[in-house]
């Protein structure tokens, strides 16, 4: 039972982590709001937040996508997902192909970690490589996934990979 509250709070603390790092904070005067709002534009930091429900059952998904002026246009994107007991951190590097106004193309390669917080060890999978793409082409939208998961790295007790 620690395990699982350990791992638990690990993912928690990540949870918060990611969020309050993803997202600027502005305690200011309304007389102040217009200049601070501005700042908030250029940290080119995003979030969000999603549910989805399917045969797995409900789904609970955070994420955020960071732009430092050092990745040029590139983005480093995290997110995190929950379901049952199952939770998942992945990060990878957003690559935008195009970008106009009728048409956009970015593909996001991924890397992660699973953890089964009903285990009473740790890691659980490695879901890597992940590849995402996204075509917008007007009023068409593309979302594609390609996951690999490998589970045997973590099964504890057994020496063979």
């Amino acid at each position: 039972m620690k395990t699982y509250t350990f791992w638990l709070v690990r993912l928690l603390v990540m949870v918060c982590v990611f969020a309050v790092g993803s997202v600027p904070m502005v305690y200011a005067d309304a007389h102040e709001m217009g200049e601070e709002m501005a700042e908030e534009e250029a940290s080119g930091a995003s979030g969000w937040f999603r549910t989805d429900t399917d045969s797995l059952g409900t789904q609970i998904w955070v994420g955020a996508s960071h732009s430092p002026s050092f990745l040029g246009g590139l983005s480093l994107d995290t997110d995190i997902y929950v379901v049952g007991t199952f939770g998942e951190l992945d990060i990878g590097l957003g690559i935008p192909v195009v970008d106009s106004d009728s048409l956009s193309l970015s593909f996001l390669p991924m890397v992660g970690i699973g953890f089964d917080y009903a285990a009473a060890n740790g890691p659980s999978s490695l879901i890597a490589p992940q590849l995402f793409t996204y075509l917008t082409a007007g009023s068409i939208y593309f979302e594609s996934w390609i996951q690999g998961f490998f589970n045997s790295p973590f099964d504890y007790g057994d020496d063979s990979i």
